[in-house]
């Protein structure tokens, strides 16, 4: 099984992940803490609350609906391979985006784009690739009409596809819940639902 996982929280150490700036200087960085604009971009990180780092599209040099890149290692992929990560698209701005494409010997492919979000909340995504071969993941931050710090991104992993996050579909009497398991801090109760 072959899992490459990151989350940013190691100083200057982007786990083989690299940024192209732009024309103007603009580009991703690593950033701890709220993005440094009151209600955009993210109030702090995912992987590591309070103390963690995540990869802001960093407006600084920014020209409105510039593009900056941020490029995974090179994976072999034997069929299918997932990219799971964590985003907050969250701006004042219009325009903001986030494209992620797939690049196979040589041919890009576009796969998605992500618009914003309201809230401060990460989103978790799962896109998948079929290819034989080396795929390298693309990930391009678009800044808006007014460059601001309201895109980004948290917790990468390549992954075999199905090998990411457990599926469970309930179906298993002996253990009906899989993995799950329910907190016993809360006031609800989850039970297994027949049709």
């Amino acid at each position: 099984c072959m899992m490459q996982t990151c989350s940013f929280d190691i100083p200057n150490d982007l786990c083989g992940w690299t940024w192209i700036p732009t024309a103007s200087g603009a580009k991703w960085t690593q950033k701890k803490g709220p993005s440094g604009k009151p209600g955009v971009g993210p109030d702090g990180d995912f992987s590591s609350p309070g103390s963690g780092y995540y990869m802001l599209l960093d407006p600084r040099n920014a020209r409105p609906r510039q593009k900056a890149i941020l490029l995974s290692p090179v994976s072999p992929s034997s069929g299918c391979l997932s990219l799971s990560f964590h985003y907050i698209l969250r701006g004042q701005s219009p325009g903001a985006a986030l494209n992620v494409y797939a690049s196979v010997l040589g041919s890009i492919r576009k796969h998605t784009l992500f618009s914003g979000h309201p809230g401060p909340n990460w989103h978790a995504v799962s896109v998948s690739y079929t290819t034989v071969g080396r795929i390298q993941f693309i990930v391009v931050g678009v800044f808006g009409k007014t460059p601001e710090p309201a895109v980004a991104v948290d917790a990468i992993s390549i992954t075999p596809c199905g090998e990411g996050f457990p599926q469970c579909d309930f179906e298993d009497s002996a253990h009906p819940f899989c993995d799950w398991v329910q907190t016993s801090r809360d006031d609800g109760h989850w039970v297994l639902g027949h049709k």
